[in-house]
This record gives C-alpha cells, structure tokens and sequence, in this order.
C-alpha cells in the first residue's frame, strides 16, 4: 500500500510537469517563513510542534537554499537544490538525506525526501496568490510511523 501510495502521488508529481519561467529573484517561495501552529494540522497529533520553526528560501547561485531552524538553535535543516528534479543531499535530519524538487508551475513545487535512494515523503508546497502565505502537504513515514501533516506558514 505505502508503494502505491507514493508512486501514486509521484506519478502526479511528474504529470504536472516541471514549470519553468520563473528567475530566482522572482520566485515567490523566496523570504523567510515562520509556522504557523494553530493554523497548521498534525497526523499523528503526537507530531504537533511545540514551537514554531523558520524556514530561510534564499537564492542560491542557479538554484535556492533552504535552513529551517527553531527559536534560540542553529539550523537543523540544510539544502541547497535546483528544479530540476535530480537529487540533492540533505543534512540535518536523520529521516532523509536527499531531496528533489520539481515545479508544478509559478506557486506550487513538489518536493521528495529520500533516504538511501528510497522515497520516504512527499511534500505539494504551495504559496498563496498573495504572497503571504506557504502551505506545505506532507505524506510520509518513518520507522514505525506513518504522517501527514498540512503546514501553514507565514511569510515574516
């Protein structure tokens, strides 16, 4: 079932298609994002963040980084990608080690964590027509644990 599931989701990922069209500077992931808890939703509600994390876009020579960080410690999340669809390596987390990223078009990507070469999550992250606010569907699972969390975020 978890197979189908995430080749199912997968399949649409790449329906969609990777949209281009859109520089670096004009991309409106870029800025800095805050969680927004009592908007977001949490399946296993055990998965609720206690705090809100940040996550930092920033363009990053041909492609973006992303740090993600809680207040008062350092990031605990690192990568840097294109849209491209290829793998890029991600540190900071012991659920996955690489990421790849396609756009879907202006506002909407399609993000994979992968963990020795295996989907182990799916991420539709959208930013609102407005600018002001990021929305990031995930369906994943861990050892012993299947998720899926919809994350709202403010723009700061």
């Amino acid at each position: 079932m978890r197979r189908f599931f995430l080749a199912t989701m997968l399949a649409v990922a790449i329906v969609g298609g990777a949209g281009g069209g859109v520089s670096g500077q004009d991309d409106p992931f870029i800025g800095t994002w805050r969680t927004n808890i009592p908007k977001s939703q949490y399946d296993p509600v055990s998965m609720t963040a206690k705090e809100p994390s940040t996550l930092v876009r920033t363009v990053a020579g041909a492609g973006f980084r992303v740090t993600a960080s809680r207040p008062g410690s350092p990031p605990h999340l690192d990568y840097t990608f294109s849209l491209d669809g290829k793998d890029y390596p991600l540190t900071g987390t012991t659920s996955a080690d690489a990421v790849a990223v396609i756009r879907v078009d202006t506002h909407t990507q399609i993000q994979l964590r992968k963990k020795n070469g295996v989907v182990v999550s799916i991420y539709r992250q959208v930013v609102s027509q407005d600018g002001k606010t990021f929305t990031s569907s995930e369906i994943g699972y861990r050892p012993g644990l299947a998720y899926h969390n919809v994350l709202v975020f403010d723009r700061q």
